[in-house]
Formats: structure tokens, C-alpha cells, sequence
């Protein structure tokens, strides 16, 4: 019997703080992964995992802004983004300054595309694959 539970909405590669979003599966029943370990060769796992997880608080825009995007605090959430952003400092992640930024859409495509970058610099045998959250 298994003593820990584990969170099946999650990314399978081990630590990684992803939604898993992708799976080789046609059924439903194989394990899922987020867009940047999907397709990745093995040996990349925990280098990306360990990436993953040093840029989590990347990740948690990212999550927050899909969960409240449409909603009343909004604002709220973009704000503790724009801190975050600031803390680490990313300004030019900030919603907003880029021009394809024209919607909330674009922008989270743009945060991906940071996210994947960071993920995927060095390894020469990384895969394109679809957006990440």
C-alpha cells in the first residue's frame, strides 16, 4: 500500500510543479506530463524539473492568472505578479510590455515562451513541444 497520495492533476516527472497536460495515452490512462518534459529525452528530466523548480514562482503567475484571469480580483493577481517580477528581477516579464502583449492570452504565451527558453537553453536535444500550463 502506498503511504503518499499523489496529485494526478500534476506533471509525472518527479518534483516538477507543472499541471501535466500531455500524455502519449489515446485513453486517459498513462501518465501525464507538462508541455516541456512531454517529448524530452529522459536524461533532460530532472535538469529540467530542477529548473522548474528554481523558476516556481514563474510557474505560480502562470497558474494564478489561468485560474483568475476573467475574474473580479484580477488586479490582484496582477499585481503580486508585477512583485514577483520585480523581486526576481524580470521586469520585462510584465503584462503589457511587450506589443504582441494584446491580450491575456498573448501574454501567458510570451510567459511560456520564458519559462521553455529557461528550461530548454542547453540542451541541444530538446524538442519543441506545445505550451507548457
Amino acid at each position: 500500500m502506498n503511504d503518499h497520495a499523489v496529485d494526478m492533476t500534476m506533471c509525472a516527472a518527479s518534483g516538477c510543479p507543472c499541471v501535466g497536460s500531455m500524455s502519449n495515452s489515446t485513453t486517459g490512462t498513462d501518465k501525464w506530463y507538462c508541455g516541456i518534459h512531454f517529448g524530452q529525452p529522459g536524461g533532460a528530466s530532472s535538469r529540467i524539473t530542477s529548473e522548474l523548480q528554481r523558476m516556481a514562482w514563474l510557474v505560480a503567475i502562470m497558474l494564478d492568472v489561468r485560474r483568475v484571469y476573467a475574474a473580479e480580483n484580477w488586479g490582484n493577481v496582477r499585481q503580486r505578479a508585477n512583485y514577483q517580477f520585480q523581486m526576481h528581477q524580470r521586469n520585462d516579464l510584465a503584462y503589457g510590455r511587450e506589443k504582441t502583449d494584446v491580450s491575456v492570452s498573448s501574454w501567458l504565451k510570451r510567459l511560456d515562451g520564458a519559462l521553455r527558453a529557461s528550461c530548454l537553453i542547453d540542451d541541444a536535444n530538446a524538442q519543441e513541444s506545445i505550451p507548457t500550463i
